[in-house]
């Protein structure tokens, strides 16, 4: 399977893997429902931002994923998050974080401030900020929704359950125990 491959337990390739399976466009056979669930378990995680994730879920769903786009960011630029998801009203930003991680600060303040205040000046729609840090590290960020290890372990193990391709469901249930146990 194209999605299987030597990843690194590193926060690159972390998020190389949660980009293509947040992306409907690639070729895993799961369409919008790796992005479906992440956004029920960001609703069910911050209850304030469940209308945001209502309403992209709505667009995803009414739209297709036509006017969806994924990027990850260049390594080493630390000026835009992990994993930016695009739609005609909605963007979400992801950061990933190593367990020994932490935000730069530049002198223009910490690095989930300066990213959320960039993903609000290109978006005119709803806006999420997700940052991960599997140790439980606050971002500096207050708009960010946090997730937890176990947020993303379950968001794994549920795009795992879905797959109808076998294979990468097992893949995918390794990984999630896998990652976390090395970094």
């Amino acid at each position: 399977h194209i999605l299987i491959k030597n990843y690194l337990p590193d926060e690159d390739d972390h998020s190389d893997l949660m980009a293509a399976l947040l992306d409907p466009s690639e070729r895993h056979g799961l369409s919008s429902l790796g992005l479906c669930v992440f956004l029920d378990i960001i609703a069910e995680r911050d209850r304030t931002k469940e209308a945001e994730c209502v309403a992209i879920r709505n667009e995803i769903t009414n739209k297709g994923a036509d006017g969806m786009r994924v990027f990850i960011r260049q390594r080493g630029d630390l000026s835009v998050p992990d994993i930016i998801i695009t739609g005609e009203d909605f963007v979400i930003g992801i950061e990933n974080k190593r367990s020994f991680g932490c935000e730069n600060k530049t002198d223009h303040g910490w690095q989930t401030e300066n990213q959320y205040r960039d993903l609000i000046k290109k978006n005119k729609g709803n806006t999420l900020y997700i940052y991960i840090h599997p140790e439980g590290m606050a971002p500096k960020c207050k708009y960010c929704v946090q997730m937890f290890k176990r947020d993303v372990t379950d968001w794994y193990e549920k795009v795992a359950e879905l797959s109808v391709d076998k294979q990468l469901g097992s893949f995918l249930k390794y990984y999630a125990q896998y990652y976390f146990k090395t970094i």
